[in-house]
């Protein structure tokens, strides 16, 4: 008797961990790859192109913001995302927002503090917070923080950035404008790099998905504010 028990309940103890191994598997396979697999730029909307057609032509100044990454080893990382879009504002107004630091939390996704902590002739060095929500099964939230190093080159107009300390990856970038005339008015046309390198606390399709989802919506946000 003692023994049929036993059988019964080997019996039902195999088939509930068989059980929740299936239910596991579906609940990976359905959720959390999907989830984890590198889907760029919410599936590249209609603003987006990859194609990088120049923007500027004899007729119009395209609103297409390009946007492509790479895999390209440098001294600066492993990986590189590139992308260019005009913004109807003039350049000086478009180099006053990119310097104006303690402003980027109204442009950049996630920001929710630039702080100024030392200037140094054309170098200023800024402590950055942040969150950042993730879906897998669930949403989770990451805290964001970084310490990050301006240089400006007001002549060239441009401005390169590194991110000295981070939580999350290492980055640096540029940020380059050149002025557009059409029909009296002066434009500017923005490209924009970032070299990155994953560490051990993203992978590689979170990084790069989350740098051009990141880097688009600036541009965006850049638009809405200059463009009023």
């Amino acid at each position: 008797m003692n023994i049929k028990k036993q059988s019964r309940a080997c019996v039902s103890f195999w088939g509930f961990r068989e059980v929740k191994r299936i239910v596991m598997y579906v609940v990976l396979g359905v959720f959390v790859f999907p989830a984890m697999s590198c889907t760029t730029v919410e599936s590249t909307p209609d603003d987006v192109s990859r194609e990088f057609a120049p923007l500027v032509t004899d007729k119009e100044i395209s609103r297409v913001i390009n946007c492509r990454s790479m895999e390209e080893k440098t001294e600066w990382g492993s990986h590189v995302t590139e992308l260019s879009a005009a913004i109807f504002a003039p350049p000086e107004e478009v180099w006053a927002l990119l310097t104006d630091y303690e402003k980027y939390i109204d442009f950049v996704p996630g920001a929710t503090s630039y702080n100024i902590v030392e200037r140094s002739g054309n170098e200023v060095t800024v402590e950055t917070r942040g969150i950042k929500k993730v879906k897998v099964v669930f949403t989770i939230t990451k805290k964001l923080e970084a310490t990050i190093k301006y240089t400006e080159n007001e002549s060239e107009l441009r401005l390169e950035w590194n991110k000295q300390t981070a939580n999350i990856n290492l980055n640096r970038g540029t940020w380059k404008l050149e002025p557009v005339t059409r029909n009296g008015k002066t434009y500017t046309l923005v490209t924009h790099v970032v070299y990155s390198a994953p560490n051990v606390k993203e992978k590689l399709a979170d990084m790069v998905e989350h740098i051009e989802q990141d880097e688009v919506q600036i541009i965006r946000n850049m638009r809405e504010i200059l463009e009023k």
